[in-house]
């Protein structure tokens, strides 16, 4: 999920296409044709949701200069990953973990069924 904090930036862009890549060289090989995506321009406060394993990020201003004074992207990004984790991604040291407070208690993994998630737009 994505929570915008400002109305500047980036807008985030979720493709249909999954990444189960387990490297940065077989990431580079993803390649084809896409029938669906999404675009999600920043607006306080807007919250968007969508399937952590599909293809995403924040992409430059499509091509656009951002004008001076514009303002920073702000985001607040939390990612659970069921079934699926990136590759280059590491464990939370346990130092860090305990610091920053007890675990909470997670929903079965049922409550993510895969494909429960709304709809992607038609591109």
């Amino acid at each position: 999920t994505v929570t915008y904090l400002s109305a500047h930036g980036a807008p985030t862009v979720v493709l249909d296409a999954r990444s189960r890549a387990s490297s940065p060289r077989a990431t580079a090989r993803l390649h084809g044709p896409l029938s669906a995506g999404a675009v999600s321009w920043p607006c306080v406060g807007k919250h968007f949701v969508f399937d952590g394993s599909l293809l995403h990020g924040a992409v430059p201003c499509l091509g656009e200069a951002v004008p001076p004074g514009a303002g920073k992207r702000v985001t607040f990004l939390v990612n659970v990953w069921l079934n699926h984790t990136p590759h280059a991604v590491a464990t939370l040291p346990k130092r860090l973990a305990r610091a920053l407070g007890g675990a909470a208690q997670l929903p079965p993994a049922s409550a993510f069924a895969e494909g429960g998630g709304p709809p992607l737009a038609e591109v």
